[in-house]
């Protein structure tokens, strides 16, 4: 247990509390600090209320309402509250390091001296995962789980076999939503290309909602 020095009222003092300072008054001296040390054992209230007796183990020290007095007293130690940090999500993961990677921005446009930059993360996607040892260990820990979806997204959406109106919502995602597209396919459990499918057709019918 940690102590702590705190200044109160007299009529807060509580049995066992130890007082090791008060100030007192007379008039040779003026006003000066007792120090020392004197557990409280108990407290007398009399006049009215307005005068204190404090038997102490040594001592009986005599205070007016209102007093102050500087009390040690225990204190139980801070729980120190552990904060884990969340871990990303792989698909979390893909998309922070794809963006990364290619230094894809919010403002980054698909067409970037002309290279479709929804090709080039699909295809770095797949040479993660077919052409190993081509990127950091790092990068390919990340890329290779968006494999799956990247596979759909070129049987469904580049190859133009989905609904329509899914190609065209992808076809206008930025660079920097498309990377989270794949990523979100990634978290969904996208990892085969019935599972693309089934994205896809769950896609269309959201979009058929939100145009109703």
């Amino acid at each position: 247990m940690a102590t702590t020095d705190i200044t109160i009222s007299v009529e807060n003092l509580a049995k066992g509390d130890e007082i090791v300072a008060y100030t007192v008054w007379n008039f040779d001296s003026g006003t000066r600090v007792v120090t020392g040390s004197w557990i409280v054992d108990s407290l007398r209230w009399k006049a009215a209320n307005r005068l204190a007796d404090v038997y102490t183990d040594g001592v009986l020290l005599m205070f007016r309402r209102g007093d102050q007095v500087t009390v040690r007293r225990s204190t139980a130690p801070e729980v120190q509250v552990k904060t884990t940090k969340q871990q990303p999500t792989k698909g979390q993961q893909f998309t922070r390091d794809m963006r990364h990677f290619l230094s894809i921005g919010t403002r980054t446009r698909r067409d970037r001296k002309g290279f479709d930059l929804h090709r080039e993360i699909v295809e770095w996607v797949v040479t993660a995962a077919m052409q190993r040892g081509t990127l950091h260990p790092d990068q390919e820990a990340a890329f290779i789980p968006a494999f799956d979806a990247a596979c759909a997204w070129i049987k469904d959406i580049k190859n133009g076999r989905g609904s329509w109106m899914v190609i065209e919502h992808i076809n206008q995602l930025s660079p920097w939503q498309f990377c989270k597209f794949l990523g979100d396919m990634v978290d969904a459990g996208v990892n085969t290309s019935s599972a693309g499918a089934q994205y896809f057709a769950q896609m269309r019918t959201q979009l058929l909602t939100q145009a109703a």
